[in-house]
């Protein structure tokens, strides 16, 4: 998923403001990403846009496949769409309120469904104790030195009163 992307604000009437692009062209550890075209992605009040360039001219399609508004699922789909996909895959329908739409095909909804999955195992997880624990069993195997990073912690604490 390194691709470059620009990202612009999107008002309640679809009009792109240009003005406020703002460019990411460097993944997080620097890898400069400035010989591939940009992903441009729009951004509303309360949801995501994929921007269509035709003859010159950019168009902001809603995308609520994923939930609604500004859910990771509906980013995901922008940019699996603008990245990967391509127009064909994302079916143009009318909303309820009569503005343009994009819907995903199942492929489409299962790519985005798996890319979710890793992050979501992330965010359910509440407590790191599980990994630590895993860490010191494997060290007082190794080591013969029995702690468990509770005691560990309790026991610097009470070291430094």
């Amino acid at each position: 998923m390194r691709k470059p992307i620009s990202m612009v604000r999107v008002g309640p009437d679809h009009e792109i403001d240009m003005d406020s692009r703002i460019d990411i062209n460097k993944t997080y550890d620097k890898v400069s990403l400035f010989a591939e075209r940009a992903i441009m992605i729009g951004v509303g009040a309360d949801r995501f846009y994929a921007i269509r360039s035709q003859d010159g001219k950019h168009t902001a399609l809603n995308m609520e496949v994923n939930g609604e508004g500004l859910s990771a699922g509906n980013l995901l789909h922008v940019f699996h769409r603008a990245a990967y996909a391509g127009d064909r895959q994302y079916k143009l329908v009318t909303a309820a309120d009569g503005s343009n739409c994009l819907s995903a095909g199942n492929a489409e909804k299962n790519t985005v469904d798996q890319l979710l999955t890793k992050p979501k195992g992330f965010a359910q997880t509440s407590s790191y104790m599980a990994g630590e624990q895993a860490l010191v069993d494997k060290f007082t195997a190794l080591s013969g030195n029995s702690v468990t990073p509770a005691d560990d912690m309790a026991a610097a604490g009470k070291q430094k009163a």
